[in-house]
């Protein structure tokens, strides 16, 4: 059963905070071995957000509706077993250490707290990649892309409605489908906002509005006070369906969309923000690399 939502603090700072003893935290062996690869080491010519996008793509993983198993999770970050090098083993050790804390804090103690740094700053648009919560938001972007995520497939599938009956979703969101649309399209707003900055600029200056600067600053404002509790909505359904067939009415179908391995995260293949090869003109994530699509 999931909690009920933790109030945020009025400067949104996450209610939750990790141990002095979590692999989040500054100075833990797991974060420095992870850190020294993706920020400094090989990692860092294929991965382009830090141990804090590292965090969040394990978030994305641990919350996806079918957990992929840790090998495909595993090749899809390093690459496929037999391409890696030797460092590459320690450092997928490190990785499944703070998989399984991560996967422990949603499927047990039912939060999560973003890792030690990972901070919003005052100014809404300063929070935009590769700021810290961007940085966080665009690794959760790219797990979502690989292996799905519940919210995403609350969207693409039938909804068992005594499947979500259980979910314990806000009191101020009813049972219609409208209220059910609005807010997962709010919480996945507030959690996808920050990953790239130019994207969200393009979505804005593309729907006519006057001042599109006010707009995206009013809607990263938004998304900065609600954050924790998209997050929070994220982790609570995640905990209640991990690996459930009953949220969908027709499992069979939510199996097939759910295989993996989707778009690798490795920009050794069509990145999500190069020209998707189909010619359409778009970015790669918006068009066939778009989950939604698919």
């Amino acid at each position: 059963m999931t909690q009920d939502p933790t109030p945020c603090t009025e400067d949104n700072e996450s209610p939750f905070e990790p141990p002095a003893t979590s692999a989040a935290v500054h100075g833990s062996p797991t974060r420095e071995a992870i850190e020294a690869f993706f920020e400094h080491g090989g990692g860092a010519a294929f991965w382009d957000a830090g141990f804090y996008g590292i965090h969040g793509y394990l978030v994305g993983v641990a919350s996806a509706t079918s957990w992929p198993p840790q090998q495909a999770w595993l090749d899809d970050l390093l690459g496929a077993s037999e391409e890696r090098h030797d460092s590459a083993e320690a450092i997928a050790k490190a990785l499944v250490t703070l998989y399984d804390e991560i996967h422990e804090q949603i499927h047990v103690e039912g939060v999560i707290a973003l890792p030690q740094g990972c901070e919003f700053g005052d100014d809404p648009l300063g929070n935009f990649y590769p700021a810290p919560v961007g940085s966080w938001a665009r690794g959760l972007g790219y797990a979502r892309e690989a292996f799905g995520n519940i919210l995403w497939d609350l969207m693409l599938s039938p909804v068992s409605a005594e499947a979500l009956e259980e979910a314990s979703l806000p009191d101020e969101f009813g049972d219609g489908d409208e209220d059910l649309d609005a807010l997962i399209n709010m919480n996945m707003m507030c959690l996808d906002l920050f990953s790239d900055r130019a994207e969200a600029e393009f979505i804005w200056a593309s729907v006519g509005v006057d001042d599109p600067e006010r707009e995206l600053h009013n809607a990263a404002r938004i998304a900065q006070q609600h954050f924790h509790d998209a997050l929070h909505l994220l982790v609570g359904i995640g905990q209640t369906y991990g690996e459930a067939d009953d949220l969908f009415e027709d499992a069979d179908n939510s199996k097939a969309r759910l295989s993996w391995p989707r778009q690798p995260a490795r920009s050794s293949k069509v990145g999500r923000n190069e020209p998707c090869p189909c010619g359409s003109g778009r970015k790669h994530k918006r068009c066939c690399g778009d989950p939604r699509d698919k």
